[in-house]
């Protein structure tokens, strides 16, 4: 498994390089570096979403992750009921 992500790793800097320039390679190393070093407080854990991101081993991405979901908070789906109630329409 270590050896796949380092060959997936060293072939997206070889197109890197090869589409975009040393420039674009060297800023994906740069910002490799820094989003490993990122980490919380101890005792806080850590989700390591950037790198993640950065090495394309996050599972999914919705749009409830990047802006949230209304029905997903506390309330959400009683908050919604009376906002539609109050203005009027019955759905």
């Amino acid at each position: 498994m270590l050896q796949h992500l380092k060959h997936t790793w060293d072939s997206d800097l070889y197109r890197t390089e090869r589409v975009y320039g040393l420039h674009a390679a060297w800023e994906k190393r740069m910002d490799r570096a820094v989003l490993s070093t990122v980490a919380r407080l101890p005792g806080i854990p850590s989700s390591h979403v950037g790198i993640d991101t950065l090495l394309r081993r996050h599972d999914k991405m919705g749009f409830e992750d990047v802006l949230g979901s209304e029905l997903a908070a506390p309330g959400g789906a009683e908050r919604r009921w009376r906002r539609r109630r109050w203005r009027g329409s019955g759905r």
